[in-house]
């Protein structure tokens, strides 16, 4: 493993705190934090980057006491903050005075591909463009695990399919790496993730592979009577819909068998979308917005 979170908790206010909660980076792996606004997806991102430290528990990365494992790991934070008054030009001489594993040559090609200016103060920068000096910064760096917090917000669409690519050639880069990101974007999830862990209040209620989620829910419609049906395998809810009743099921095979088992007709049946079974996950004690998770 590369990071391991062991039971760790964090009190952020007087009314909310994250954990105890625990968590593992293997190699290899895009993983994605997924949850609500203020289910504290940023401080977890934070604590595992080192901004903050855990009240309880322990954070193991890469088996490294912390002047090592800060070379490992290359964090893309939220906002600019702090970075305003310097240039990037500046920003670069910085890192490459606190990292060992900076690449002058790989951070030139970075700036020209994303037509940065070097002399320019990031507060004079667009969001967007603050958020390409953040992403150019870190990938400027041979780390092995990339953090990062909302990437891809506020950035236009040629930039994001920039730092898509980029993304992907780091971890083709070394099979050891792995990449961990907090977003709201269904999108970015079916595209790139291969683990989701999703978050409510403050701690982590569950670990989901992504391709095997997606390929257990379902959207069935039926003609058979709504009480026939509700308590078939894998049912999440029914509605009666005109004549017809629609299932929703997080276990597309079972659910599928009993009805053919139990002679019940399919009319139609379809897999749902990311926004869709994302929206089921979270909507349990949470308010869920139609377009962001």
């Amino acid at each position: 493993m590369l990071i391991v979170c062991n039971q760790i908790e964090k009190k952020i206010s007087n009314e909310f705190k994250i954990g105890p909660l625990s968590l593992t980076i293997e190699p290899g792996t895009v993983n994605v934090l997924v949850g609500t606004n203020g289910s504290g997806k940023s401080s977890l991102i934070r604590t595992i980057a080192g901004l903050i430290q855990p009240d309880k528990g322990m954070i193991d990365r890469f088996n490294l006491l912390e002047e090592e494992w800060r070379e490992h790991l290359a964090f893309v934070p939220q906002s600019s903050k702090g970075f305003e008054k310097y240039t990037l030009q500046h920003l670069a001489s910085i890192h490459a005075v606190g990292f060992r594993g900076w690449d002058n040559e790989r951070f030139s090609k970075l700036v020209k591909r994303y037509n940065l200016p070097l002399n320019k103060t990031v507060g004079e920068m667009s969001g967007g463009m603050q958020r390409r000096v953040l992403v150019v910064l870190a990938l400027a760096r041979n780390s092995t695990v990339l953090i990062m917090d909302e990437p891809l917000a506020g950035v236009d669409m040629a930039a994001q399919e920039l730092m898509q690519e980029d993304w992907l050639a780091y971890l083709e880069g070394d099979p050891k790496r792995a990449i961990l990101f907090a977003t709201h974007v269904a999108d970015e999830i079916k595209d790139y993730a291969d683990y989701i862990f999703l978050m409510k209040r403050g701690s982590i209620v569950a670990r989901y592979e992504k391709d095997t989620l997606f390929r257990n829910y379902a959207r069935f419609w039926t003609n058979e009577q709504l009480e026939v049906v509700r308590n078939l395998t894998g049912i999440t809810y029914v509605i009666q819909r005109g004549p017809q009743v629609e299932i929703i099921s997080d276990n597309r095979s079972q659910t599928e068998s009993d009805m053919n088992r139990l002679g019940l007709e399919i009319t139609m049946k379809q897999s749902l979308k990311v926004a869709e079974i994302l929206r089921i996950l979270l909507k349990e004690g949470e308010e869920v917005n139609d377009t962001y998770y």
